[in-house]
């Protein structure tokens, strides 16, 4: 869904806090372990969609500011 957002834009608008609360949790989950036990190419990759989606105006400005 995220590397055509332009097909997907209407359902990532409807769920954009869904996505961004989904996203802190992953976000958690992999940058409090120890260095040595981060999936590197999941996080590189995770971090890629995370800006990706956070760059589009109309999904971010959806988000409840509670939510960021």
């Amino acid at each position: 869904m995220i590397s055509s957002i332009e097909l997907n834009r209407t359902a990532l608008i409807r769920t954009s806090n869904d996505l961004v609360n989904a996203f802190t949790h992953v976000l958690i989950d992999i940058f409090e372990r120890p260095v040595e036990d981060i999936p590197l190419r999941f996080a590189k990759y995770f971090i890629t969609i995370v800006h990706k989606v956070c760059s589009c105006k109309e999904i971010m400005k959806e988000v409840s500011e509670e939510r960021i």
